[in-house]
């Protein structure tokens, strides 16, 4: 599990919670690119 897309650590969120992004950070920030300009 290391995605060296972005530069957060989230080994501890991993390993305690479980969590396990379904997005990288280039698919998500574009996501929320395309949200904002359809919602505002």
């Amino acid at each position: 599990m290391v995605d060296y897309s972005s530069y957060a650590d989230i080994t501890k969120a991993y390993t305690i919670l479980g969590y396990d992004p379904e997005y990288n950070f280039a698919r998500g920030l574009n996501e929320a690119i395309e949200w904002y300009k359809a919602n505002l």
